[in-house]
């Protein structure tokens, strides 16, 4: 997802944005810490885990991943590696790439997101790499994702933030099979994130 500054994921104008990812028709929240788990397969990769890690260090959400390991987070238009300063923790809505050589399960353990309320993924003007804080897909839609601009505390439906240029209208996905990113159109038919990805 990129934010208005002209550079392609999502844009937004406004210093900061949070995009409130919309729940409707999931299962009441579980308060216990659960396990999830994903088998990412060989290639590039961006994953979004679909919960609150208990340990939210990158080297304890992804100690299955083998030595050496290359993950990367996009903070404040810089490419950071494992490990460089600046690293984010993990956190449910946004995602890291990572680069995976053989098959490998990924095993995290925390809260799950609640589902009856909105869910808040904070993103600034420029790329930002997101996706659905759920175990379920996420539309891409006025249904699902509303944008609330913090300068102004106002909250509004997908299509009106694209309209008014706080955010474009469509978001990647990255196919690890090809390394190549598919485009979501806003209100698209079949237009979602899907978990993990």
């Amino acid at each position: 997802l990129r934010a208005p500054q002209r550079s392609p994921l999502y844009r937004g104008v406004a210093r900061f944005l949070c995009v409130a990812l919309l729940a409707g028709g999931f299962p009441a929240p579980v308060l216990a810490d659960i396990t999830r788990q994903v088998t990412l397969s060989p290639g590039w990769q961006l994953v979004s885990v679909p919960l609150t890690p208990t340990n939210a260090s990158p080297s304890s959400v992804f100690a299955g991943l083998p030595s050496p390991r290359r993950i990367y987070d996009y903070v404040a238009g810089q490419t950071l590696g494992f490990l460089e300063a600046g690293f984010r923790n993990i956190r449910a809505g946004w995602a890291n790439k990572i680069l995976v050589q053989a098959p490998v399960t990924i095993s995290v353990i925390g809260q799950p997101i609640v589902t009856t309320e909105p869910y808040l993924v904070p993103i600034t003007p420029g790329w930002n790499a997101v996706g659905t804080p759920w175990p379920n897909p996420l539309a891409w839609s006025d249904t699902r994702v509303s944008v609330r601009q913090s300068s102004s505390n106002t909250t509004v439906a997908l299509s009106q933030a694209i309209a008014s240029g706080w955010v474009e209208g469509e978001a990647r996905t990255l196919d690890p099979a090809t390394d190549s990113y598919t485009t979501l159109l806003a209100n698209a038919p079949g237009a979602q994130f899907a978990p993990w990805k």
